[in-house]
């Protein structure tokens, strides 16, 4: 027995009764019967034949090869492949997911920096970019509290506006549109404030000095009439030979 282009040929020797039948055309058909893999259907071996005079033509499985394997329409369809594709076709469309499948969980692993950044990069720079804008806040603060004393200051010294009440354009001026609002004020107001006394900058008096308390008390001028006479007798006084009698000495 050998295989000659896929098919199987082998001398038979027959019994004789065997002989006879076949003569007779009382049985006109080989049955073999093979053995096969179940993982793919391979057949692997021919286990035995015999005459038949009906074929298996209903279970021509159990015959000879079987065909080709088909999947599901839903399945061709999932895969992107035609109906009726077979084993071969749908094995290729999966090993194609598969290799696509480890391309994206490479790419999501190690994705490109020209699209993505670490996060440990991403979070430093956010803390830098938040640090910056808090300097920069607080830089335009002290600029604006710096631009809003300059200006009530200013309006004080201009006589527009009292003492008692530079506070309160302070607190106007950090309202939102109140610099400006100030200004518009302060362009249109006139001085109505008059001229600083200048007396918060005088010392006091030095009573110490006799021509200065004479100045400086109505008492004395009234009763002594000059300072001449006044400085005589608080000379006289000094010198323990003057007292007062309730009038002049």
């Amino acid at each position: 027995m050998e295989s000659r282009d896929g098919a199987i040929w082998g001398h038979v020797e027959w019994t004789a009764k065997a002989v006879q039948q076949l003569l007779n055309k009382e049985y006109r058909f080989l049955s073999p019967v093979f053995t096969y893999r179940k993982t793919d259907a391979a057949i692997v071996a021919l286990t035995s034949a015999a005459l038949t005079n009906q074929p298996n033509l209903n279970l021509t499985a159990l015959n000879q090869e079987q065909a080709p394997m088909t999947f599901p329409i839903a399945v061709c369809s999932a895969l992107a492949l035609p109906a009726g594709a077979d084993e071969p076709a749908v094995l290729a469309a999966i090993t194609a997911l598969q290799g696509d499948l480890a391309t994206a969980r490479n790419r999501a692993e190690t994705p490109p920096l020209d699209k993505f950044i670490p996060r440990a990069d991403y979070d430093a720079a956010l803390q830098r970019a938040t640090n910056a804008e808090q300097q920069i806040a607080a830089v335009n603060k002290e600029r604006r509290e710096s631009e809003i004393a300059a200006l009530v200051e200013s309006a004080l010294q201009a006589r527009k506006i009292t003492p008692a009440t530079k506070d309160y354009y302070i607190a106007v001026c950090q309202t939102e549109g109140g610099i400006a609002a100030f200004k518009a004020i302060m362009a249109l107001a006139p001085p109505h404030i008059g001229e600083a006394s200048g007396l918060d900058a005088k010392k006091p008096l030095d009573t110490s000095d006799p021509a200065v308390a004479f100045a400086a008390n109505a008492e004395l001028r009234a009763e002594f009439g000059d300072v001449e006479t006044y400085l005589a007798w608080h000379r006289a006084q000094a010198a323990g030979r003057a007292t007062i009698l309730g009038a002049k000495a």
